[in-house]
């Protein structure tokens, strides 16, 4: 058991850690001074509340909610909702993540309400730091993001600092040490001589990082700068911490010696500060490491001692995995088995307290070993059905992690395409200003000395002006067509849509239901090709749609688990082989209809594609039977559409200008209705 500590870091507020009980009972008597102002007890009951989160976060609850109400009476909105913000630490520090994002999200809304962005950027480094304990990593990493521009902005370096370091804990967690060490290393960069202890925390992160990718020569010079920060920074917790971490890495490069002596020294500075939590975990590193020294004596004398402090702090994930390491001393000891077997039986216990799949797959395997050493086929066989149970538990856990960087790094590549994409754009039309500018400037010369004799040339010139400015206007029609036509492709291509097809074809195989897996993958793959060679063309077949849309709607409705069925009625004069329509037309509106109104409702899906002829025009409708409650806004509904009908609309005015037709989407008494009318094209 290793202790590498990961440092994220905490923009929450100043908050004077000597809170020693005389100094907030003499705070808490100036409350009772008749003649002080209102706003200065709030002020009083927000010190409080700070204060006390450290020690007794329930006392510091109370003091914040006697500030929200006092505020609230005096009607001081900046001192109510500094109050809220000391309620959200408080509610962290009991370990209430949940409510504590609530308070810090409704902190946020103020600071918005307010323009204040910086206060806006601390909330949203806080709150992606309670997402990144709720294991949700993606928005985690989207609110750093978030926070560190604006600290970019602002030019407050030590915030970008602290923010990036945090970026890269969740490239870490996600096991992305490539974009973590990237990370680390631009926040490093931004240190400069004062900041020892932002570059303590860096350097520590660092060397984790190399660690973890097996360039441990290179860790090894990280953790070692990384010490004599702590060491200038007299931080003793700090530096036992990083002891232990390059303990670890002297162990992995087979410098027992200088190892073992590594962790005698972090676990002496944690003797002396009594942080109970740390000494177990230290006697646990020692333990494994006198183990691989062959001393078992000494390695079963320091788990045990470890076991009895995990123990009396009720840490179960510890324990259970100590009671493993426990049991393979014992096994080397030739200790009975039915010993080391309590043991082990013991780590699962404790391993299913904790709720970790990975503790309770590693006590499976090893009681399975055991069974069998034993001779007890049917218990081990058992024991083998669990750990195999687990094994693929962990698997599939791995695998959402798997996918959910994927789609991060899709979101990161797609946020690069675009700025490369607004970069050429803002560049080319630049140059055509530029040009313009220089064309007025030479007619003018040519103007002022050249009037009465060259009239003619200003002729020219105003022609080639006026061509310039239809290339421009060509230009800047064929930029908008192109964005059209890369949203309405990302629309049907919507990363979230091909990443949850992706999961629910991979739970498929998972359930050992092959046949299925590749139903789906087979139908997921045609659409896909379809899509793909569709936005090639400017018209296709009304036939072509509907074929491609039934593959959608099958995929859309594995994903939702449940059927949607599917109606289409033809006009009898309408030969859909010859009726031509922009493609991928219909697919936003199916995609409304099913995400806006079948979602939303328990039963399965009904969908009525309808078209027909009317007055020269085609007449095009679908229908659904869902509940439509996110597109119906509260005043006016033909206000509110959603982005795929917009797509929708702009790729029409793009083929039909003016003659493009209004989309015009009703509430039904059972669902909702789309329609529009467009020309007869073939």
């Amino acid at each position: 058991m290793k202790t590498l500590k990961v440092l994220p870091v905490f923009l929450f507020y100043s908050l004077q850690v000597t809170c020693q009980t005389d100094f907030l009972d003499s705070l808490s008597h100036l409350l009772f001074d008749k003649n002080l102002k209102d706003s200065t007890k709030v002020d009083i009951y927000n010190d409080l509340s700070y204060d006390w989160s450290g020690s007794d976060p329930k006392k510091g609850l109370l003091y914040a909610d006697s500030a929200i109400w006092l505020a609230g009476k005096i009607s001081d909105e900046r001192r109510k909702y500094a109050a809220i913000n000391s309620k959200g630490v408080n509610y962290w520090m009991k370990g209430e993540d949940s409510m504590a994002l609530e308070s810090f999200r409704e902190v946020m809304k103020y600071h918005q309400s307010q323009s204040n962005e910086l206060g806006e950027g601390r909330m949203l480094n806080n709150m992606a730091l309670l997402l990144y304990n709720k294991a949700d990593y993606r928005t985690a990493l989207d609110y750093h993001n978030r926070a560190n521009q604006i600290f970019e902005k602002q030019g407050i370096t030590n915030y970008l600092i602290n923010g990036l370091s945090n970026s890269g804990v969740v490239y870490l967690a996600l096991a992305d040490y490539p974009r973590a060490l990237e990370t680390f290393l631009k926040a490093l960069s931004l240190t400069d001589s004062t900041m020892l202890n932002e570059s303590a925390k860096l350097h520590t992160n660092i060397g984790l990082v190399y660690k973890n990718l097996n360039e441990l020569t290179e860790g090894e010079k990280f953790q070692r700068k990384a010490i004599t920060y702590y060491q200038k920074l007299k931080q003793r917790q700090g530096l036992a911490s990083e002891y232990g971490n390059l303990a670890s890495n002297l162990q992995n490069q087979g410098r027992l010696d200088e190892a073992e002596a590594l962790y005698m020294q972090a676990l002496e500075i944690n003797r002396e500060i009594g942080n109970e939590r740390r000494i177990a975990s230290d006697l646990a590193n020692f333990g494994k490491h006198q183990q691989l020294k062959g001393d078992l004596e000494k390695a079963n004398e320091f788990l045990g001692e470890a076991i009895e402090r995990f123990s009396k702090i009720d840490d179960v994930l510890n324990l259970a995995a100590v009671y493993l390491d426990q049991a393979e001393v014992w096994k080397q000891q030739n200790k009975p088995i039915s010993q080391i077997l309590e043991i082990q039986k013991k780590a699962l216990e404790f391993g299913q307290k904790s709720g970790s799949l990975i503790r309770q797959n590693e006590a499976w395997k090893a009681i399975s070993e055991t069974y069998t050493v034993a001779g007890q086929s049917q218990n081990a066989l058992e024991a083998f059905h669990n750990y195999v149970l687990f094994k693929d538990s962990v698997f599939n856990d791995q695998n959402q992690k798997d996918i959910m960087k994927m789609q991060i790094q899709f979101d990161y590549d797609m946020k690069a395409q675009q700025m490369e994409s607004d970069f050429l754009l803002n560049a080319s039309l630049l140059e055509a200003k530029n040009e313009k500018q220089k064309i007025i400037s030479i007619v003018a010369i040519f103007l002022f000395l050249l009037f009465i004799i060259f009239g003619a040339i200003i002729q020219h010139f105003r022609s080639k002006k006026n061509l310039l400015e239809k290339e421009k206007l060509e230009a800047e029609f064929n930029a908008q067509k192109a964005i059209l036509e890369q949203k309405a492709l990302k629309a049907q291509m919507n990363p979230h849509f091909i990443f949850n097809a992706m999961n629910s074809i991979s739970n498929f195989l998972l359930k050992n239901e092959p046949e299925k897996a590749d139903f789906y993958l087979n139908k997921f793959a045609r659409l896909i090709r379809r899509i793909l060679e569709m936005s090639e063309e400017e018209l296709i077949s009304l036939e072509e749609e509907l074929d491609v849309l039934k593959d959608y709607i099958d995929i859309e409705s594995l994903r939702l688990g449940k059927a949607i069925e599917l109606q289409v009625n033809l006009d009898e004069r309408l030969d859909p082989k010859l009726v031509k329509i922009p493609p991928l037309l219909i697919q936003p509106m199916i995609e409304n209809s099913i995400w806006h109104g079948i979602a939303n409702t328990p039963e399965e899906g009904q969908i009525k594609i309808s078209v027909f002829q009317n007055n020269g025009l085609l007449k095009l409708t679908v229908k659904d039977n869902g509940n439509s409650r996110a597109e119906i806004p509260s005043q006016n509904p033909e206000k509110k559409k959603s982005m795929g009908l917009g797509i929708i609309q702009g790729r029409l005015k793009i083929l039909l200008g003016d003659k493009s037709p209004d989309i015009k989407w009703q509430k039904l008494s059972n669902g909702s209705e789309v329609a529009l009318h467009l020309p007869i094209l073939s």
